[in-house]
């Protein structure tokens, strides 16, 4: 009988963990994403603006096949030619296609590095702006307040595994009742 209710006891328990790391790996998942796309984009920032100022620039080849993401991301395969070596790569769209020609050659338009093609980027300039306004909106102070969570977080997540771990090699062994709760 005992045996019995010592098992409800642990899968209740097992039961429990099992949703405390669920919990605690839901806000960890979006701490790190959050926090490695701000940094990704401080990186990134530098980069494009050595692109734009020191790189050339020509009408990229757009592929017919396309990917459309998340209903609202039109994800555009593109190519270009440089020193007789096609390079290839994938633009992600965040707004609409627009009807006027100027404003597709803008967004067509293939910028990179003579000495490194593959280092390249269509719509350069709305995406260097893009990151600036993302930038300017979020404060390096919360980014460090984030990966600070984000540290905190994983933590707890890896004792909480740790303690799953623990209680499910303990799960056939009977529960112990501490000396002061046997009176």
């Amino acid at each position: 009988m005992t045996k019995n209710i010592d098992s409800g006891i642990r899968m209740i328990q097992i039961l429990r963990r099992i949703g405390s790391i669920l919990f605690v790996y839901f806000f960890f998942h979006l701490l790190i994403s959050e926090s490695y796309h701000r940094i990704a984009e401080r990186l990134r920032l530098p980069e494009l603006k050595h692109i734009y100022s020191e790189g050339i620039y020509k009408t990229a080849n757009v592929n017919n096949d396309y990917e459309i993401h998340n209903h609202s991301h039109l994800i555009i395969k593109y190519n270009f030619e440089e020193n007789n070596e096609i390079y290839k790569n994938k633009y992600t769209l965040t707004e609409y296609l627009p009807k006027d020609n100027q404003a597709l050659d803008r967004i067509f338009t293939v910028h990179y590095l003579k000495d490194n093609p593959k280092k390249n980027s269509l719509n350069i300039k709305y995406e260097i702006s893009q990151i600036e306004k993302s930038i300017h909106d979020s404060s390096l102070f919360w980014l460090v307040i984030k990966i600070l969570g984000t540290i905190i977080l994983g933590l707890i997540l890896i004792t909480q595994i740790i303690s799953f771990i623990q209680e499910f090699k303990d799960f056939n062994n009977p529960i112990k009742v501490p000396e002061y709760l046997r009176k």
